[in-house]
């Protein structure tokens, strides 16, 4: 019946969940390695050529280590920095379209000063990969294709 099969399915969903429960300091470690390994490796660079990294959480708070991304001076910067990682091989992506700007947004929101700060950060961020099987080999790839861009100043 129905409501046999949809038990089912949700006890399957509950075991699934409580295993990545049980791995989740495991992978937060793991995500927090690379995390931290990005912004060491990328700061002389990010320096150098105005890029903001993230900031390191303070004392009294907990990272979720879900994303790094990196803050380029302008759109044009961002687009040729994301081509210029595809084609070394590193995928990035930008990051978010504002809610504001999204087709629901458009229609329903109410944005009467505009939201200017967002969509300049919108446009200048791009994130990196960063998942918990990364390898530290892959995560060198990406930093190498970082570190040879020039041209985001």
């Amino acid at each position: 019946t129905k409501k046999k099969v949809e038990g089912s399915r949700d006890k399957l969903i509950a075991a699934m969940l409580v295993a990545q429960l049980e791995h989740a300091a495991t992978v937060q470690a793991r995500r927090g390695a690379i995390w931290h390994r990005y912004r060491t490796e990328l700061a002389a660079w990010a320096a150098d050529e105005d890029v903001v990294l993230p900031l390191e959480a303070g004392a009294d708070r907990v990272a979720s280590f879900h994303m790094f991304q990196v803050l380029l001076p302008d759109l044009a910067a961002r687009t040729a920095f994301i081509e210029h990682l595809r084609d070394r091989g590193a995928m990035s992506v930008f990051h978010y379209i504002p809610l504001h700007s999204s087709p629901m947004g458009s229609r329903v929101g109410r944005t009467p000063l505009g939201c200017p700060v967002t969509d300049d950060v919108s446009d200048r961020l791009a994130r990196l990969p960063l998942f918990s099987d990364m390898t530290d080999d892959e995560q060198t790839v990406v930093i190498d294709a970082v570190t040879s861009f020039r041209g985001a100043s």
